[in-house]
């Protein structure tokens, strides 16, 4: 034996079986061994740390085959389990950017049979060589010589590198540059050993390049701490954010479970416990039901389970066990306080249609309103999701000063002229859409942008009023809606002021505000102090809406409004019964006899205002009268 020229011959061979044995005891180590892409990573080291195996024995052997004999025997043995063992890898390395990319899922069956296709072909020449001598062969003098079943491989093996390639560099978006550039190096590296050794046989560096990029791999993709709750073990925000862009960018269809813990710090503040060890706890029930790797921990209190399309019937029967085992709160054991949950499910395309529709179901402020336990109707998603929408639209209208100020004239009731005007808003969005106040009112407070709102409204009403414009068509004030939660702010009176004074042509008494939402009991005292510092201003003030409910009632005897707005409710109730006429007839009087100015909306035909005629109302508001315009409508038609 010559050991000299068997070093030479096998060195690469030994620094592939070092590479592979170091990449498998890292990641038992760390753990990586859980996932599918894991498996499959670990197979790869297994099938590459074989393949340089038999190529030692073979070199080792390789002498004796002129010999004869039983070291011969394996010489040929180890040589036909390389080329068995290495025309597996290319495929190994396919399915396992298959599933690192999660295009596993997303792929069919059928897909799949059809893309092994060229690995089963290649496979069965090698296996047959025994009979055939296909792929290689030794000439009288002990030589290797190729045959085509080689060039085969070679090409075949060519095809799954750059297909895996190409799926992660093209349909993967869940790296950083530098791990692009590493998977790049790798396979470069690949390439190049590839090519040496099917130029020159003698240069054996094909497998330790091989091990070399399973390395990048393990480095760069295997390794993957950043994504990983550490309190859990499952993944993490940050991971469902990369997995999901490429989801949604290639309009993947799948589902997803949120579960919610309601009362998470009762639980914590109960037991004397720890976050860590709840959220320890609760993951742990959830890795029991559904695979690690898919389960995500959004918030403290919040997870993201995915169901890819191949599992939806998987995702049914999650959802039955999840409700049964969550009904009534869950627990760990008898000395646990029930941990109460509320459950979403929902599928993209049908029901979600981006990555901020999901984040709105797992996350924010939407969960506290109600905090219902249980599965969450559709139509409380729905609602959810369009508040989310609303919000995102209103903060769009305000930076983008998209928000149009439209006057609905209101008029004397008796000359049927223009007295004065409502300011309403009005946000055309994408497609046309049109959004009107009910739908941004609400949705301000709530996203606390309720002053900014009313800032530009007040603004924008202000800017109408000093050019004179409203005033030569007969307005003598602008009717501005508030609603409680600005007047709960504090100075709320001074800041209205800073903004009315920036017009000096503007008086306060061209401006009445309207209370818009209904006021409640605890809002009364408040409510008394802001009107009284507004009317010593100068300003007027009224409330809208009356007529729907007790707190209306009692308000026009609490607070001292100048104006009543009956709301439109008891007219077209009126026009249907004699109940109702008695109802409007009474409400008008009662609050004319407090010397209040009645103004009755929502008029949309001559025969309502017929029904009034008689009644002592002061001003009329409706789309029969007039619908809302722009300043320069006004404009157009009055002056």
């Amino acid at each position: 034996m010559n050991w000299i020229a068997f070093s030479r011959e096998a060195a690469f061979y030994f620094g592939t079986v070092l590479i592979t044995v170091f990449g498998l005891t890292y990641t038992l180590i760390v753990r990586r061994t859980g996932k599918p892409n894991n498996k499959a990573f670990i197979l790869g080291i297994i099938n590459l740390n074989l393949t340089a195996v038999c190529n030692i024995i073979y070199c080792f052997f390789k002498p004796m085959i002129l010999q004869g004999g039983t070291g011969a025997k394996i010489a040929f043995a180890s040589n036909y389990m390389y080329f068995v063992l290495h025309g597996m890898l290319p495929m190994i390395l396919f399915f396992y950017v298959l599933l690192v990319t999660q295009n596993f899922e997303r792929t069919s069956w059928m897909r799949l049979y059809q893309t092994m296709g060229p690995f089963v072909v290649t496979e069965g020449v090698i296996l047959s060589n025994p009979w055939n001598g296909w792929t290689y062969s030794f000439n009288e003098k002990g030589e290797f010589v190729r045959g085509w079943g080689v060039y085969l491989l070679y090409l075949v093996s060519a095809f799954y590198i750059l297909m895996s390639l190409w799926i992660l560099l093209r349909r993967w978006n869940g790296q950083t540059a530098q791990v692009r550039r590493l998977i790049i190096y790798g396979y470069l590296a690949v390439v190049l050993g590839v090519i040496l050794q099917l130029v020159d046989s003698v240069v054996h560096v094909e497998l330790f390049c091989e091990g070399l990029m399973l390395m990048g791999l393990m480095i760069g993709v295997e390794y993957d701490d950043e994504w990983i709750d550490s309190a859990t073990g499952v993944r993490n925000r940050n991971a469902l954010l990369r997995d999901m862009k490429n989801q949604f960018q290639q309009e993947r269809p799948f589902s997803a479970i949120c579960v919610r813990i309601l009362n998470f710090d009762n639980v914590r503040r109960t037991m004397n416990i720890g976050e860590r060890q709840i959220s320890e706890v609760f993951s742990g029930y959830l890795k029991q039901k559904h695979p690690y790797y898919r389960i995500y921990r959004m918030e403290t209190d919040s997870y993201m389970l995915l169901i890819y399309r191949r599992d939806m019937m998987h995702l049914n029967r999650l959802m039955e066990e999840l409700e049964k085992d969550l009904k009534g709160g869950y627990k760990p054991d008898e000395n646990w306080v029930p941990i109460r949950c509320a459950l979403i499910s929902v599928s993209y395309p049908s029901e979600i249609g981006s990555l901020d529709d999901l984040l709105v179901l797992s996350e924010g402020d939407y969960w506290n309103e109600g905090r219902k336990e249980g599965v969450l109707p559709m139509e409380e998603i729905s609602r959810i999701l369009m508040q989310a929408k609303m919000e995102h639209i209103l903060h769009d209208a305000l930076e983008g000063k998209k928000i149009s100020v439209y006057y609905q004239p209101v008029f004397d009731s008796e000359t049927l002229r223009m007295d004065s005007a409502e300011a309403l808003v009005r946000y055309e969005g994408f497609g046309g859409e049109t959004f009107v106040p009910r739908d941004f009112v609400k949705v301000a407070e709530k996203s606390g942008s309720v002053m900014e709102l009313g800032d530009y409204i007040l603004e924008e009403v202000c800017d109408f009023l000093s050019t004179g414009i409203p005033q030569k068509a007969g307005i003598r004030y602008v009717n501005v809606n508030l609603s409680i939660a600005q007047c709960m702010t504090p100075h709320f009176g001074d800041h209205v002021m800073e903004i009315v004074n920036r017009y000096p042509s503007v008086t306060p008494s061209m401006l009445n505000f309207e209370i818009m939402d209904t006021v409640t009991a605890q809002d009364y005292a408040d409510i008394e102090s802001v009107i009284r510092e507004f009317k010593e201003n100068g300003f007027l003030f009224s409330l809208e809406g009356f007529g729907i409910g007790y707190s209306n009632m009692y308000s026009i005897f609490a607070l001292d409004f100048d104006m009543i707005k009956i709301d439109k409710i008891l007219l077209w109730e009126a026009c249907k019964s004699k109940a109702g006429q008695i109802i409007l007839e009474n409400c008008v009087r009662m609050v004319h006899n407090m010397n209040r100015l009645v103004t009755v909306v929502g008029v949309e035909t001559s025969e309502q205002i017929e029904l009034i005629r008689d009644l002592p109302v002061n001003r009329l508001q409706g789309f029969y009268l007039s619908q809302p315009m722009t300043r320069k409508e006004i404009e157009g038609r009055y002056l």
